[in-house]
């Protein structure tokens, strides 16, 4: 019944939405890889605190370790305070 005329958008706001769809795409990019680390290569976090409530000036501390290793396994990190 009522057809919708045929409208080409300016050059310059054709280029602003293409710049804007690649900006998008670019971001979703980099929070898909993101996510991707979060989940499969964070396995777990101990955190070790002195109480169940922390106060200001608490020291807490965790084991830090990277997913793989070079054989497989979770690698764990001593830390500072441990080495000595």
């Amino acid at each position: 019944m009522f057809d919708t005329p045929n409208i080409k958008d300016a050059r310059p706001i054709a280029w602003l939405k293409r710049g804007m769809t690649a900006t998008i795409v670019a971001l979703l990019v980099i929070g898909a890889v993101s996510s991707h680390r979060a989940y499969f290569q964070v396995r777990s976090l101990e955190v070790k605190a002195p109480s169940q409530m922390l106060a200001f000036g608490d020291s807490v501390q965790t084991p830090v370790g990277c997913w793989p290793g070079p054989n497989g396994t979770l690698n764990r990190h001593r830390s500072r305070r441990e080495r000595s």
